[in-house]
């Protein structure tokens, strides 16, 4: 062979081996980081000698900052411990080998990626109302040195509680600040008092003599449309009574003004609230004790993991908490980034995280996804308690939003130029900030599949349409609990088809679930097999097969509504469900739902979405059971009666003053149990799908019985469990001790 043929067989090799090397998973790197005992001097590749700081965090050194991640390689934090770092992703993984960053592979519980650090020095009481801006409680209130650099919308945490931001007026939850019910009104009847852009009069309230009083406040005031604008005071005058602030962006509404104050150390009232003024953080504890004895951390970083621009990354088994973004801070308070102007991401999984305590004055996502994105996963994540952030903010093309719980943010879950793109199977809740919905679908969306999600506690809208086009919305339950409306469609501007097709739409205090506040667009509009409590009356909507739970004042013969083929009328809520005051809306075995429904095949996206079964009820049994289906999100299967094993061996045991702890075996089922129902002193306490129940807010020693009964798909109910009885421990700590008693002669 001549030398020739021998390097050209020997360069063959070569590349065949660094094939190899690069498409076998097994030579990919897995990297351990403790941020509390780790080294960035250490090689990262064992437990035993982690780094401190992972790759792409900006506090890296050392090996973490000159490694390269590559495809398959993967990034394990600590399991418990607190990570106070963000990361950039400076790497792509490959489509059968992505990089992954994970917080559940070492150790029992999850790490923790942390954007707060732990504020030093030491609290220090005020001794008198002129040490904390005449605040009349100045006995209950406490302050520290701030540490540089620190802003007020950063937030303050006492054991990892957020605090609230001192307000007036106060909210009925103080996490929900921007709920205008609780705002200060200015009727526009009363001369001594105005409200403009840039200005507040309000004699009632700017009593103040001193010009400064005022400096670090913030005002929220209430503007169009439908936003609560924050913007910081400029000037005070005493003597006219007035507040000065910026120019808060836009017109006012007509009428009553409305506004809102925070930010003040005056402003602190009730425990657990703070503000920051000249150069300082001021504090009435959660707790009674001194606050020197408890841990407190403040927020320092915008974004806990940033993926724009990056590939085949998968993100999982983390806590993220604690990151912040003030006014105008538009790009931070995310816990996962993926945004990009230059640059598609694609092939990002976000999974199994805990996302909680952020903050973003404006309302970016615990998960934000940019329009340039690209099969995107975001997938049993829990986003809760995320202070005016919207759960999930997605745009982009193939996003697929699937099993998350969203609990107490702004907007649930927001597509904004969502394109070949589904929203299934989440839990969403408490969605009481200003201005925000369960589920909203806007601004050129496309193609877009909304099916079997649960929103309750959501009273502005569960769900919200806008100049998008071909949407889905299938088998939901849509229940925003007190609201006037529970899906709207605002401005027109949509196209296509949009399909409401097996939802369950109740809650409206004025039978008017469904409203189209600004016309349809050029939308057509199908209503078929839905339970709606009433609503939805332009003539042109394809309809049929529905069941209301009333009618709007509209819904009538005298305004040319009539009901359509197969449509009917039932008040009595108890006739369809099972449990309508607890909101279990599956249907009795007599239910008028049962086999009411009509075939929508010709409706149904099955080219567009082919992974999706829309053969399936919102529990997964299959549709229909004989012959024909029933209406709305269930289907009752009909071959099943026999009701689950009765749950065995309940026990209870109390863990606190407060707490009693139940857990009991699992029952089995000929088909499969579908959860368990628990009974405290034989009233009806509560469902839970796993076989365990920590009942809470209890008295002290206070002794309670529970029993515990199984359910299947087809609500067939097993019979009681034996009981099982515990007594909460008794309160030992005593009340502080009276301060300032003073001695009063009697009269004679």
């Amino acid at each position: 062979m001549s030398n020739t043929g021998k390097h050209s067989v020997l360069g063959l090799s070569l590349l065949w081996a660094l094939f190899a090397i690069v498409a076998n998973p097994s030579l990919a790197t897995t990297y351990y980081v403790d941020y509390n005992s780790g080294s960035d001097t250490n090689n990262g590749t064992a437990k035993t000698t982690p780094w401190k700081h992972s790759p792409g965090d900006p506090a890296a050194t050392g090996n973490p900052l000159s490694v390269v991640l590559t495809g398959g390689d993967n990034v394990v934090f600590k399991g418990g411990v607190c990570y106070r770092g963000n990361i950039v992703a400076k790497a792509d993984g490959t489509t059968s080998n992505p990089i992954s960053y994970q917080g559940n592979a070492w150790g029992a519980d999850k790490a923790i990626l942390d954007g707060s650090e732990v504020l030093t020095g030491s609290w220090t009481k005020c001794a008198s109302a002129s040490e904390c801006r005449e605040n009349p409680n100045w006995n209950n209130i406490y302050y520290i040195t701030a540490p540089a650099g620190y802003v007020f919308f950063a937030g303050l945490f006492e054991d990892d509680q957020p605090a609230h931001m001192s307000q007036y007026p106060n909210q009925n939850d103080p996490f929900f600040f921007d709920r205008i019910e609780a705002f200060r009104t200015l009727p526009q009847s009363d001369p001594a008092t105005s409200i403009t852009r840039t200005s507040i009069t309000d004699p009632g309230v700017f009593t103040q003599s001193d010009p400064s009083f005022w400096n670090s406040t913030y005002v929220g005031v209430w503007r169009i449309p439908n936003v609560i604008a924050m913007e910081a005071v400029t000037s005070y005058g005493p003597t006219s009574h007035t507040l000065y602030f910026q120019d808060v962006g836009g017109a006012l509404y007509a009428g009553d003004g409305l506004y809102t104050l925070l930010n003040n150390p005056y402003l602190i009232d009730i425990p657990g609230e703070y503000a920051f003024d000249q150069g300082k953080l001021f504090i009435w504890p959660f707790s009674s004790e001194d606050p020197n004895l408890h841990s407190y951390t403040y927020g320092k970083r915008r974004v806990g993991i940033q993926l724009g621009g990056r590939s085949n990354i998968v993100v999982e088994g983390l806590v993220i908490w604690k990151y912040f973004g003030g006014p105008g801070d538009f790009n931070d308070g995310a816990g996962v980034r993926i945004v990009s102007s230059t640059t598609t991401s694609t092939a990002i999984t976000i999974r199994n995280n805990e996302i909680t305590k952020l903050r973003s004055m404006e309302k970016k996502g615990g998960v934000t996804i940019s329009g340039k994105a690209n099969d995107i996963l975001v997938l049993n994540n829990n986003i809760h308690l995320n202070q005016r952030n919207s759960g999930i903010l997605a745009g982009g093309t193939k996003i697929v939003i699937k099993d998350n719980i969203v609990q107490k943010v702004a907007t649930g879950i927001f597509f904004m130029g969502a394109r070949n793109s589904q929203i299934l199977h989440n839990e969403v809740s408490e969605i009481l900030h200003s201005h925000s919905n369960g589920i909203t679908v806007y601004l050129n969306s496309s193609n877009v599949l909304v099916a079997h999600n649960r929103v309750t506690n959501s009273p502005y809208y569960a769900l919200t349409l806008q100049a998008s086009g071909d949407i889905t919305v299938f088998g939901n339950i849509l229940d925003g609990g007190y609201g006037t409306c529970q899906i709207g469609e605002f401005s027109g501007g949509s196209s296509g088809q949009i399909a409401f097709l097996h939802n369950l739409i109740v809650g409206s205090d004025t039978n008017s679930a469904v409203a189209f506040l600004g016309g349809k667009g050029a939308s057509s509009y199908v209503m078929i097999n839905n339970i709606i409590d009433g609503g939805g009356t332009d003539p042109s909507i394809i309809r049929k097969n529905n069941i209301y739970l009333g009618l709007r004042w509209d819904q009538a013969a005298r305004y040319g509504w009539l009901l359509a083929e197969g449509e009917s009328v039932v008040e009595d809520q108890t006739q369809l469900f099972i449990s309508p005051g607890t909101k279990d809306y599956h249907y009795v075995p007599t239910s008028p739902a049962i086999n009411a429904g009509a075939d929508i095949s010709a409706y149904l996206p099955k080219t567009a979405f082919p992974d999706f079964d829309f053969g399936r009820d919102y529990d997964g049994n299959s549709r229909p059971q004989d012959g024909k289906a029933d209406v709305g999100p269930y289907e009752r299967p009909i071959s099943d009666a026999t009701a689950p094993s009765i749950p065995q061996n309940p026990a209870a045991v109390a863990v606190s003053e407060s707490q009693i702890n139940l857990t009991w075996d699992s029952s089995t089922d000929n088909v499969g149990v579908m959860g368990y129902q628990v009974y405290r002193d034989s009233a009806f306490l509560t469902t839970c799908t796993i076989t365990s129940h920590q009942d809470k807010g209890l008295l002290p020693t206070s002794m309670h019985s529970y029993t515990v009964k199984a359910f299947d798909a087809t609500r067939n109910v097993s019979g009681p469990s034996a009981s099982a009885s515990a007594t909460t421990l008794s309160d030992t700590t005593s009340p502080d001790a009276p301060q300032n008693v003073k001695a009063k002669p009697l009269a004679n």
